[in-house]
């Protein structure tokens, strides 16, 4: 529990976190629709520095489609794309 609370928030290496890319499968699928730009946008943070909350907004083509949060910048846009991407695939 310990490397889990304490260690595992600052790993970035995601093969190593067993962790599925929604960022790159978003942006692919986008792509392949031939939908536009993709971006990312922090909103939001708070928190003392050791246990900080980010919050990101993925932006389509300047409007926003969806938001994530995480313990990292990397992590909340990660959970943002990966809501985007359920979001555009309900709508197909």
């Amino acid at each position: 529990q310990f490397a889990q609370e304490v260690i595992f928030p600052y790993v970035e290496d995601d093969a190593l976190m067993g962790v599925i890319d929604f960022k790159t499968q978003f942006q692919e699928y986008i792509h392949r629709l031939n939908k536009g730009s993709v971006t990312y946008r922090l909103i939001h943070e708070e928190g003392p520095a050791h246990h900080r909350l980010f919050t990101s907004e993925v932006l389509l083509e300047g409007e926003a489609v969806a938001e994530g949060q995480g313990r990292t910048k990397k992590e909340s846009e990660q959970k943002a794309a990966e809501k985007a991407y359920k979001v555009m695939n309900q709508k197909q």
